[in-house]
């Protein structure tokens, strides 16, 4: 990983400061203009971004950056920060995940959630009509809010999250991915803070661990794999990198478990290209 580049992903810049001294509040912007504003596409222009350049520019962004988008997302810095809200206001253990169930179902749900999406956007005209895409917007942050609320981390993401299994998908066409150096990695590392968290070792960083739970290095997929988050921060810069991904990490590795997991996204496909203004 090139200096400029590793020094950024393990500043405060990236992701806190953006996230939540831009994003957060620029979020809100948008979702109070799309209620209190002009609900005609044509006057509104948080409308016309949504639609019609949002979603072009997520899917011109997947061929370099993959799923960069689940690092920004507004959606679960609300979730995280009601999440911090409610264990200072009730202190608790959030509930651990089921991994088996959730593997299971999860791909299904967001499936249906996606479908119910696309259902809701052609009955009631959701492209042309701001105050329901605000609610659209504020419906996907509610479900974000709720299990962040109720499981650990980020269970919301790994699972449930319709844009993010449409993220996932589409990340498999990244040039570019980062990834941990296996033979370090499986050889030298025995705390695995990447995955469950630590304190500063070495040249890497304190980090609460992986937001979204995803296996140790070896076993990332692109799909799957971290979207830039806290991973900079617990790896070391000798060790993280980026680089063009191999065919087989996507392809043959498991190809009964990627067509199983990929089938529920399928109708994501044709549902991605921006709507043209009426």
């Amino acid at each position: 990983m090139s200096i400029p580049v590793a020094a950024f992903l393990r500043s405060p810049w990236w992701v806190d400061r953006i996230n939540y001294g831009f994003t957060l509040g620029f979020f809100a912007l948008v979702v109070a203009v799309l209620i209190f504003g002009p609900q005609t596409r044509d006057a509104n222009v948080a409308l016309n971004f949504f639609w019609a350049w949002w979603w072009m520019l997520i899917l011109v962004a997947f061929p370099f950056v993959g799923r960069v988008w689940c690092a920004v997302c507004p959606f679960m810095i609300y979730g995280e920060l009601m999440q911090t809200i409610s264990l200072k206001l009730f202190p608790r253990k959030l509930l651990p995940w089921n991994r088996q169930v959730a593997d299971r179902v999860g791909g299904w749900f967001l499936f249906g959630l996606f479908a119910l999406i696309l259902l809701w956007e052609e009955l009631w005209n959701l492209e042309n009509t701001a105050y329901l895409s605000a609610c659209l917007l504020l419906l996907i942050t509610a479900g974000a809010i709720i299990f962040s609320v109720l499981f650990e981390r980020r269970f919301w993401c790994r699972y449930l999250c319709p844009i993010g299994g449409m993220n996932g998908m589409f990340a498999k066409l990244a040039m570019i991915e980062l990834r941990a150096q296996q033979g370090i990695c499986s050889a030298t590392c025995t705390t695995y803070q990447c995955y469950k968290g630590g304190p500063q070792k070495g040249e890497g960083m304190e980090t609460g661990g992986c937001p979204r739970l995803l296996p140790t290095p070896p076993n990332w997929r692109t799909s799957r794999l971290r979207p830039l988050h806290d991973l900079p921060e617990s790896l070391s810069p000798s060790i993280g990198g980026t680089q063009p991904p191999s065919p087989r990490h996507r392809t043959l590795d498991n190809p009964h478990r990627h067509l199983r997991r990929g089938l529920p996204d399928v109708p994501a496909l044709g549902s991605c290209l921006p709507a043209p203004i009426a």
